[in-house]
């Protein structure tokens, strides 16, 4: 305030004092605003998962949200989806690692151990067999032989024409019973009934028919005949083949298949 006017807008009040103009009475005064609390927020939690210990214990199961983070070659378990952002591997749990899947049929392959004791079994079934028919062959030879005077003993080329005769005639009940039991629709001999896996066609899944049946083992014949290594190497070829297929598998297109895996 002051005695006289300072300027425009002063005004003077009762008292005699001229007054500025921001304390006229008609100038609403307002209280200064509040001074900001800059008090500092605290930090967010940063939880690190911990692998050892299960920080949700004694919570629901289905309660339980699924981590953005996984072990490695592990996933979420089933029924949970993906978080937002995070692509997770299709499988909750390690995968069974004997369990081979067929790349074009999608189907267990039957594992080596499997193939070999079926082998086994079907050979223990068809050598009693043979043994009985050779018995009789046997039989019937020396019963000849005791009606004929003339005891000469067989050339070389009788032997090997005899041998040669022996073998075909063993032979074809083998490859009878491969090709029908193998070809059939369950494709399965009696040693492969007792392991539960089949003979399928490697391209379809279904079965081989009896022609290729025959010719899959005729195969294993004409291996055997060529100083047996060939055949050694075709049965333990399914060990390091992708689709665990032998030799005499490829060239008539056949896979073996576990049906209890």
């Amino acid at each position: 305030m002051a005695d006289v006017s300072q300027g425009p807008g002063w005004w003077i009040a009762s008292d005699g004092k001229w007054y500025p103009p921001h304390l006229h009475p008609s100038v609403v005064q307002l209280p200064p605003p509040p001074e900001p609390n800059v008090a500092a927020a605290p930090a967010p939690a940063v939880t690190q998962p911990s692998w050892g210990h299960d920080q949700t214990a004694g919570m629901p199961w289905s309660s339980r949200a699924p981590s953005a983070a996984y072990p490695p070659g592990y996933g979420p378990p089933p029924g949970y989806g993906a978080p937002p952002g995070v692509v997770l591997r299709p499988l909750a749990y390690a995968p069974n690692s004997g369990v081979c899947l067929d790349e074009v049929l999608h189907l267990s392959l039957a594992p080596w151990w499997k193939r070999f004791l079926a082998f086994l079994i079907d050979s223990m079934i068809l050598g009693v067999a043979l043994f009985i028919i050779v018995v009789v062959i046997t039989a019937a030879s020396q019963g000849s032989n005791s009606s004929t005077t003339n005891n000469q003993p067989l050339t070389p080329g009788q032997a090997i024409v005899g041998f040669t005769f022996l073998f075909i005639l063993v032979s074809i009940p083998l490859l009878l019973y491969y090709g029908i039991m193998n070809g059939s629709k369950r494709g399965q001999t009696l040693g492969k009934m007792a392991l539960s896996i089949v003979v399928r066609d490697a391209r379809t899944g279904g079965p081989i028919g009896f022609w290729r049946g025959v010719g899959r083992y005729a195969i294993t014949i004409a291996f055997s005949l060529v100083l047996f290594i060939p055949y050694l190497l075709d049965n333990l070829s399914p060990l390091w083949d992708t689709r665990r297929q032998a030799w005499h598998d490829k060239v008539v297109h056949s896979v073996v298949v576990d049906r209890n895996a």
